[in-house]
């Protein structure tokens, strides 16, 4: 009597939950896409987009992150989505189909794969999608036109990569950190890149894009009007640099944290330094800014190893933080063109520096309210 009263219970029960509403909402990953795991394999099946996650725990798998070893989509799904698979450190092999329009940012970063083959549909990769990835060799098809940032970011053993024709947006370096990486190849018929030399460079704004690892002293080509963002990011070999006639802007961290840059000469024409541009420079001692220079971003020298500097005439501003912990600058000389100075701009820089500038000028007032050490001179043309 007892069995019949537990069955007829669970019978009850059953009726009362909807139909299979705890095993869809498991296994829903977009509105017509469904997920299935089994022996290490994360499979994915249906039609359309699927759904993009801001962090790691908001995905159905998350607690099988360590356990996908593949992972495999069926043909009709049209995107992986933002973080899909992102710390799933055991993911070796992925499968894409041909349907594949979309990669999200950081769909696979941080993931084991050491091979990956994109699919000819691909038209985006989002910014930091395979980043850290294990692979050794890159093809991106010529059907891709958008390569987001640092899409591909310290995958340390990519050593070459070949480019499609149809790619043309490339924000900022999507191989900061390919140490490897030496051959770039970029199909003829692209009309926005060009490969050099190992460099790649957006020939419609003359904007260096990447800049290969593994040499102390670097030349860049000539004609480059710009030296890209994160360009020469954490090339801590390259110990001289020689820039072209050509260059106009450095751009945001071109050479952060290029721990052994000890010598660039910056050229007549060059008119605006980006935002940590110079960051963690701790062997670059001496700096010559030319007179064209007009805008200097913040921190822009932020932890260098400057002992002197003059700024030229024409800037207006010292952003935040521009020269936060230069403890061995102790020469600093500010123009009478100076309308503001950021309260942090000379942040921790230690006793030793003194601020040299025009008598009555803004920069002089500042160091005197601020209780910088401070010294008056002519200004420039006096």
């Amino acid at each position: 009597m007892r069995k019949h009263r537990l069955t007829a219970f669970i019978l009850a029960l059953c009726l009362l939950l909807p139909c299979g509403s705890v095993r869809a909402a498991e296994s829903a990953c977009g509105r017509k896409l469904t997920w299935t795991f089994s022996n290490g394999t994360l499979h994915i099946s249906g039609s359309g987009p699927m759904d993009n996650w801001g962090s790691v725990t908001e995905r159905p798998w998350h607690h099988l992150a360590g356990e996908i070893t593949r992972v495999t989509l069926s043909k009709g799904v049209t995107t992986v989505g933002n973080s899909a698979f992102m710390q799933c450190r055991a993911l070796t092999e992925v499968s894409l189909p041909s349907t594949l329009r979309s990669i999200g940012s950081q769909a696979f970063s941080l993931t084991g794969l050491t091979s990956l083959q994109l699919p000819k549909s691909l038209k985006e990769i989002g910014s930091l999608a395979f980043q850290q990835i294990r692979i050794t060799e890159l093809h991106l098809p010529d059907g891709l036109k958008s390569l987001g940032s640092y899409a591909f970011n310290n995958c340390k053993s990519l050593a070459a990569v070949t480019v499609g024709a149809k790619l043309t947006e490339v924000p900022v370096n999507p191989f900061s950190g390919c140490e490897a990486l030496q051959s770039l190849t970029v199909d003829d018929g692209n009309p926005a890149l060009r490969a050099e030399g190992g460099f790649l460079t957006d020939i419609r704004d003359q904007r260096l894009i990447f800049a290969p690892y593994g040499r102390a002293e670097e030349t860049v080509p000539p004609g480059v009007q710009i030296i890209g963002a994160d360009c020469f990011t954490f090339n801590t070999v390259l110990r001289k640099i020689s820039l072209p006639d050509s260059v106009r802007i450095i751009a945001d961290n071109a050479f952060q944290c290029c721990s052994a840059l000890s010598e660039i000469t910056l050229p007549e024409g060059l008119e605006k330094l980006g935002s940590s541009a110079f960051h963690r420079t701790g062997s670059l001692t001496r700096l010559d800014l030319p007179a064209t220079v007009t805008e200097i971003g913040e921190s822009a020298f932020s932890y260098s190893a400057l002992t002197a500097l003059t700024l030229p005439e024409g800037i207006d501003a010292i952003a935040p933080y521009t020269f936060f912990r230069c403890g061995s600058l102790k020469e600093l000389h500010l123009p009478a063109s100076l309308e503001h100075i950021d309260a942090t701009a000379f942040e921790d820089c230690g006793d030793a520096l003194t601020i040299w500038a025009p008598k009555d000028s803004l920069a002089l007032r500042f160091a005197r309210e601020n209780g910088l050490k401070h010294r008056a001179e002519k200004a420039a043309g006096q």
